[in-house]
C-alpha cells in the first residue's frame, strides 16, 4: 500500500499559510463530523497514486481506520501544493502527503496557528488567549511560539550536526593541505640531486619547474577526481542532515577542488624553485 505523511487541519488552513488549492476546493464549514469523510491529498500524492489521472472524485482507505467497525472511504475533494509536513527536518525524499478535516479525525493534541500583520506577532498572544477561553475556559494553550522560533526549534539538531560537519570538514581540508604539502616536499627533496644534475648540464631552471610541477599536478589531479568520486557516493549518508542544499552540491564539490589545487600549486612552486636554486 503506498504511504503518506497525514495531518488533521481545520477550515482556513491553506490560506493561512497561502497555499491554494490547485484543483477542487478546500475543507469547508459542512465538512463535520456527520457528514461525508473527505481528504485532500497534496500533488506528490495525486502523482504517484493516480499518475495522469484527475484525483478529484476517488475513493481512498486509511489503514489506521480499517480496524473501526466501518472503515470509511474518503473522497478526494481537493489538490494541494507540497508542503513540509512534519517538521521543516524532513527531507528523506518523499513529499507525499494527505490532509483530514479536523472535525471528522481530532488528535489528542492540535497547533493553533495564527496570521499576523504586525512585526511583533507574540504581543497578540493574550488577545489570543482571551479569544480560545471566551469559547472553553478549561482549554490551555502552552507552547506558544512565532513562527521564526519554530523553525530554528525544528533546525537545532541539523543545525547542530551542521555545525559540527563543518568543523570536521575545515580541519579535514586543513589536514588535507598540510598533507599535500608534506608530500609535494618529500617528493621534490627525493629529487634534489636528480635537480642538481640536470642544473649541471644546463637544463634551465624554469623547465625544471614545469616537469615538477606538471608531473606534481597530475598526481594532484588523480588524487581529486578519486576523492570527487568517493565523495559522490559517500554523500548520500549526509542526506538527512543537509537542509537547503543538495548533498551532491557542485558549488561545494568545485570549492574544495579549487582550495586543494591553490594550496597545492603555490607549494609546489616554491619548494621546486627552492630546490633548483639550492641544485
Amino acid at each position: 500500500m503506498p504511504s503518506a505523511r497525514a495531518a488533521m487541519v481545520s477550515t482556513g488552513f491553506f490560506r493561512v499559510f497561502g497555499a491554494q488549492p490547485l484543483a477542487g476546493r478546500d475543507f469547508g464549514r459542512l465538512d463535520t463530523a456527520g457528514s461525508l469523510p473527505v481528504i485532500v491529498v497534496n500533488k506528490s500524492f495525486a502523482a504517484k497514486v493516480w499518475p495522469g489521472q484527475d484525483p478529484l472524485g476517488k475513493r481512498i482507505r486509511l489503514q489506521e481506520e480499517l480496524d473501526e467497525t466501518n472503515p470509511p472511504w474518503r473522497t478526494v475533494i481537493g489538490v494541494v501544493p507540497d508542503l513540509q509536513m512534519e517538521g521543516v527536518g524532513n527531507t528523506d525524499g518523499k513529499p507525499e502527503g494527505f490532509y483530514l478535516p479536523l472535525a471528522q479525525r481530532c488528535p489528542g493534541f492540535v497547533s493553533l496557528v495564527v496570521r499576523t500583520r504586525t512585526s511583533n506577532p507574540m504581543a497578540l498572544t493574550p488577545v489570543v488567549r482571551q479569544q480560545v477561553n471566551a469559547i472553553d475556559r478549561d482549554l490551555p494553550i502552552y507552547f506558544v511560539f512565532s513562527m521564526q522560533e519554530v523553525l530554528a526549534n525544528g533546525r537545532f539538531f541539523p543545525n547542530l550536526f551542521a555545525s559540527l560537519f563543518a568543523i570536521f570538514g575545515v580541519a579535514a581540508l586543513v589536514l588535507a593541505s598540510v598533507g599535500i604539502y608534506g608530500v609535494i616536499a618529500f617528493s621534490v627533496h627525493q629529487r634534489t640531486q636528480e635537480i642538481g644534475i640536470r642544473m649541471a648540464l644546463g637544463a634551465q631552471r624554469r623547465s625544471v619547474l614545469n616537469m615538477i610541477l606538471s608531473q606534481g599536478m597530475r598526481q594532484l589531479l588523480a588524487g581529486l577526481a578519486a576523492g570527487l568520486v568517493l565523495a559522490f557516493f559517500a554523500s548520500r549518508v549526509l542526506a538527512s542532515f543537509l537542509i537547503g542544499v543538495q548533498p551532491r552540491d557542485p558549488v561545494t564539490f568545485t570549492l574544495v577542488s579549487l582550495v586543494l589545487a591553490a594550496i597545492a600549486f603555490p607549494a609546489a612552486w616554491w619548494i621546486v624553485g627552492r630546490r633548483a636554486g639550492e641544485g
